[in-house]
């Protein structure tokens, strides 16, 4: 297999998109139409913190003529843990349910803030509204993505999810700062039919963290693993991502079919089942 395979076929479950008003213009949905068909022609996940994507991504599937996918995060801005926003969002289409990210209550806590949302009520029990939305994205064959919850909320959420019967799950940027696992934390969860994201844009920023996630990948094993750009594309362009985080994969030893089965296979299992 070639490096151009890939090319040819990434599916990208993790493309943000600017959420701040002066940048909907039409210029903006021409260059992202143009990245998109050229970085990941085999599908890809828009994502916002503060608006549901469905529309957008429904739009762009038919102007790039390939597979775009909306998504809900549950930040505040969407009345957060929303049992109506997700029920109204996978009915419209969307894809991918994500957890509370810049709201999350763990983010804030690392950003030294206060308040933030959670999925457990006072009584340290999972919420209501977190199983009505599980039990939502089962019935609807959609993905749940763990957004910024602390390692300790996804173990409680996973274990709520499966029995609820949500088979399309991914632990969101298990490297990175509020979400980080230890290797040991990620190798445990190993065999609960579970993937692991590692995000290519903090992989070609910063060499240490590149190590981590080489070394990461390694002891967990590339068939539990997925790469995303998750690039904001009003600050690194997706193509660039993509075009040197394939590279310095291969510099760190990957082959291409091993990147293959983690930009292409796993992410095409969690989208179609």
């Amino acid at each position: 297999m070639r490096i151009e395979r890939i090319r040819e076929s990434i599916i990208d479950l993790h493309v943000h998109i600017p959420h701040d008003e002066p940048s909907w213009r039409a210029k903006y949905v021409k260059d992202l139409t143009m990245k998109l068909r050229r970085t990941c022609p085999g599908g890809a996940v828009l994502k916002s913190p503060s608006f549901p994507t469905v529309l957008l991504a429904q739009l762009l599937s038919e102007i790039c003529d390939m597979k775009v996918h909306g998504s809900l995060v549950l930040n505040e801005s969407i009345g957060g843990i929303n049992v109506k926003a997700v029920e109204k969002a996978l009915k419209e289409g969307a894809k991918v349910i994500w957890m509370p990210t810049l709201d999350a209550w763990n983010h804030r806590r690392y950003q030294g803030q206060s308040g933030g949302l959670t999925i457990f009520n006072p009584r340290g029990e999972v919420l209501l509204e977190v199983e009505e939305i599980l039990s939502l994205i089962a019935d609807h064959h959609a993905v749940l993505g763990t957004g910024h919850l602390s390692p300790g909320e996804v173990n409680v959420l996973l274990d709520e999810a499966r029995s609820l019967g949500v088979n399309r799950i991914f632990i969101s940027h298990v490297t990175w700062g509020p979400t980080f696992m230890t290797i040991k934390q990620q190798k445990k969860l190993v065999g609960r039919d579970v993937f692991f994201e590692y995000p290519l844009e903090l992989f070609i920023k910063e060499k240490e963290l590149r190590e981590q996630v080489v070394s990461a990948i390694r002891e967990v094993g590339v068939e539990y693993c997925i790469i995303t750009s998750s690039a904001e594309f009003t600050c690194t362009p997706l193509d660039e991502v993509w075009d040197k985080g394939l590279m310095m994969l291969l510099e760190a030893g990957f082959t291409v079919e091993e990147i293959y089965t983690m930009a292409v296979e796993n992410p095409k299992r969690l989208i179609e089942g």
